[in-house]
């Protein structure tokens, strides 16, 4: 059972160049780990000091916020894509 994780843009220098990749189901955190254990340049990116997730980052399992199923402890299946998604935010007057 393999789910895809789709790497932000801002993020694929980091990641090899790599638009996603596919690591077996579990529930999300798992996977998450799996994920900068595979690609460890990732780890900043996405954990704080803490090894939370970032609060700049938006998590979606086939394009439904994580927060309305279940946060990191989420069951993933087969087949199933989640997107990491970075807030942008900054600019000027």
């Amino acid at each position: 059972m393999a789910v895809t994780i789709k790497i932000p843009a801002l993020w694929r220098p980091a990641a090899g160049g790599a638009g996603q990749v596919d690591l077996p189901a579990g529930n999300l955190a798992d996977v998450l780990n799996a994920l900068v254990e595979r690609l460890p340049s990732l780890s900043t990116h996405l954990f704080d000091e803490r090894g939370e997730v970032r609060s700049a980052i938006n998590l979606f399992v086939n394009q439904e916020h994580v927060r309305f199923r279940g946060g990191l402890s989420m069951p993933l299946q087969d087949g199933d894509e989640v997107y990491i998604v970075p807030m942008i935010s900054g600019g000027s007057r």
